[in-house]
């Protein structure tokens, strides 16, 4: 695994290292009126499309335990859901603007056995994860050194640069500062 030297951080391990304060930035993220904005932050995020889309991509794992909790974030209040199943937990977070959005990260999976098999094969070191849509899911992870040594060879890619792929993905986008670059 590369490093960056400059920061002193492994670029591959930094999705795992993100707090959960940064989800709401780091996805994509819908806004929807609730049907019920009177009903318990647990209720809302679980019962929300975003979050059933993912559990119904994960094949309906067993919910062990939803906790909630609110945070401040750059001067706005963010409701944090936490739905923790048999093979790891679902983030929902919700902006006082209705903004909210759903997460899943594979890196706390511990019987792979028990994840649908579309998901078995996923190379390690490449942060994969899903995110909730309201009637879609798409999985995202970071490329191999591999796989970032093969786009090197047709493009320029910078150390600091991200490279990821997914469902959503045609090939492999190429993040840098300020600038975009689609692949493929």
């Amino acid at each position: 695994m590369r490093n960056n030297e400059s920061k002193g951080w492994k670029r591959r391990s930094l999705l795992s290292t993100i707090p959960e304060t940064a989800l709401v930035g780091n996805i994509e993220s819908t806004t929807v009126a609730s049907a019920n904005e009177d009903a318990p932050p647990e209720d809302r995020s679980f019962n929300s499309a975003q979050v059933q889309s993912i559990l119904s991509d994960l094949d309906n794992p067993i919910v062990n335990e939803v906790t909630s909790k609110k945070e401040m974030n750059g001067g706005s209040i963010l409701q944090y859901t936490k739905i923790k199943t048999n093979l790891g937990t679902v983030v929902y977070a919700e902006a006082e603007n209705g903004t909210n959005g759903s997460h899943f990260s594979f890196h706390d999976v511990q019987n792979t056995s028990e994840i649908p098999s579309k998901y078995r094969e996923i190379p390690e070191g490449t942060n994969p994860s899903l995110i909730g849509y309201e009637s879609d899911t798409v999985f995202r992870r970071s490329a191999t050194d591999q796989e970032i040594n093969t786009l090197k060879q047709v493009t320029d890619i910078r150390d600091e640069s991200d490279v990821i792929t997914g469902s959503d993905i045609n090939n492999f986008l190429i993040i840098e500062y300020n600038n975009s670059k689609i692949i493929g």
